[in-house]
């Protein structure tokens, strides 16, 4: 079940995430605590250490993802535009993160940034690699045959 969808900014890539207050249904934050831990899950099976944290004063709880959230926005190379997608099934968190990387005959082609990054790449992100599948934003695939090693692609 999805829980909440999110373009980066700026300050989420930078700081931490803001997430919707809506979403804080979804979370235990135990009663007169300000803050829960997450392990989340992202698309390759990493676990992610997260925690949620909720200001104690104010109009509204204004969640944040802050401790954890930094490294994984260094690790995954993630970039302002780029789409978090934050779920939750059979009661586990999973975190996916999807870059717009053209128009496609009036279809939006985004890829999963784990397809786009190699973590252990010294190259910042910019390597695709030969399986790539793009989807067009009704969940169509299209195959990708060639590694393309230029940052043109991705803005």
């Amino acid at each position: 079940m999805e829980i909440f969808t999110k373009l980066l900014t700026k300050s989420d890539i930078e700081s931490k995430l803001a997430v919707p207050t809506t979403a804080l249904q979804h979370f235990s934050i135990p009663e007169g605590g300000h803050c829960t831990d997450l392990m989340v899950t992202d698309s390759t099976g990493q676990g992610w250490p997260f925690r949620l944290y909720i200001r104690a004063s104010g109009r509204y709880p204004k969640p944040l993802l802050t401790t954890g959230w930094l490294q994984f926005v260094r690790t995954k190379g993630l970039q302002v535009g780029d789409e978090v997608i934050f779920s939750k099934e059979e009661e586990k968190y999973k975190i996916e993160v999807k870059r717009h990387i053209f128009v496609l005959f009036g279809k939006h082609i985004q890829a999963e940034v784990d397809q786009l990054v190699d973590p252990k790449s010294d190259t910042k992100g910019y390597q695709r690699k030969c399986d790539l599948s793009l989807r067009l934003s009704q969940n169509t695939k299209v195959g990708c045959s060639k590694v393309y090693e230029t940052k043109a692609l991705f803005i």
